[in-house]
């Protein structure tokens, strides 16, 4: 068994990442197992990152078979992206990872690209939320102005206000939750006050619901 060299010219090989990887292909012949095909090699290995060459090697007998290749390069491509590895690591890890199959290298990086992708889903669905949450607000804030109100918002409850007093306005504007709940207090107790009255109140989505 060896290698049948074809004299290649480079080619692109794959690109993922911001990164190109090229190579040369050639054969494998596996003299000692005469029903076992020939298989496509890749007896070079060269990888930019922006156009900027960072690592180049002549493989030799120490090919990539494709096979492995197309199953790992992905992974591995992620993983300099990633870890950003110098020259050095990268060198051990296409002996290790691609000149040899190496399960556990394509179990682990698998395991972090789906555990990354898994927080990017749910970063966007809590941005989803906060989008469609903002609308409400406006919406409701919106509503205020129309009818002269005064919005306030304690922590994921709103509450729409009714001045008696302008004074009391910047007072109510300016405080923070905890001094709230006195104020939210005092106009609950006392309906009849002459400074501020409570005119609805609920959880963002059910007055913005309401007031539709």
């Amino acid at each position: 068994m060896g290698l049948l060299y074809l004299k290649n010219e480079e080619k692109q090989l794959y690109n993922a990442y911001g990164l190109t990887v090229y190579g040369r292909q050639d054969r494998y012949e596996w003299t000692i197992y005469n029903n076992k095909p020939d298989e496509n090699v890749y007896t070079s290995l060269r990888i930019e990152r922006n156009g900027e060459e960072i690592y180049n090697r002549n493989l030799g007998n120490r090919c990539i078979f494709e096979e492995n290749f197309n199953r790992t390069i992905d992974n591995f491509l992620w993983w300099i992206d990633k870890d950003n590895p110098d020259a050095y690591d990268i060198d051990n890890a296409v002996i290790k990872d691609l000149c040899e199959t190496n399960s556990l290298f394509n179990h682990l990086i698998g395991n972090r690209k789906r555990k990354e992708q898994a927080e990017a889903n749910e970063k966007a669905r809590v941005e989803v939320i906060r989008e469609a949450e903002q609308k409400q607000i406006d919406l409701i804030k919106q509503y205020c102005e129309k009818k002269n109100l005064l919005f306030k918002q304690y922590y994921e409850k709103v509450y729409l206000i009714k001045l008696h007093n302008k004074d009391v306005r910047q007072m109510i504007e300016n405080a923070d939750n905890k001094q709230f709940e006195g104020l939210r207090d005092f106009m609950n107790e006392h309906p009849d006050n002459k400074d501020a009255v409570i005119v609805m109140n609920g959880n963002i989505e059910d007055i913005a619901r309401q007031i539709a």
